[in-house]
Parts: structure tokens; C-alpha cells; sequence
């Protein structure tokens, strides 16, 4: 059994799911871009980055949101 983090470095938030018998993580990236970082692993012990679900500028507008909440963190309420 392992005793480290799923994913080492700055992976907040994880949300997890199986198709088949991948397993698939994305995480929070807040105002970091490219944004919401999307893993992949069949043994849940090795990871592999597959791909960013916000890729693009046009794709989000951290300003928008207003002084409380910058960047794709989970929702306040």
C-alpha cells in the first residue's frame, strides 16, 4: 500500500472517476494556466497527464468572477 499523495505537487481538489478500467482525476488549478488539470491511471499509483479541460484564454475570465474568486477553484456555496 502506498502512503504518498495520489498525485505529488499542487493537484487541489480532486474529483475521480472510472471508465472501464482507467481511473481519471482533474483538479482545481485556480489562476494557473492551462487550467484544470486532467490525469489518467489504471493502477491509481501511477499517473499520466492526459490533458487541461481550460486550454485557451477565451476559455475562462479569471476578472470576471470579482475579489472573492479567482481562477477554477470549487464554488464558494
Amino acid at each position: 500500500m502506498t502512503t504518498t499523495p495520489i498525485i505529488a505537487g499542487f493537484h487541489p481538489d480532486p474529483t475521480i472517476c472510472r471508465a472501464g478500467d482507467t481511473y481519471y482525476i482533474a483538479s482545481s488549478s485556480f489562476e494557473y494556466a492551462p487550467g484544470a488539470p486532467i490525469h489518467r491511471s489504471t493502477d491509481l499509483v501511477t499517473w499520466t497527464l492526459v490533458t487541461n479541460a481550460l486550454q485557451r484564454s477565451d476559455q475562462w475570465n479569471v476578472h470576471a468572477a470579482g475579489a472573492r474568486h479567482r481562477g477554477t477553484g470549487c464554488p464558494d456555496r
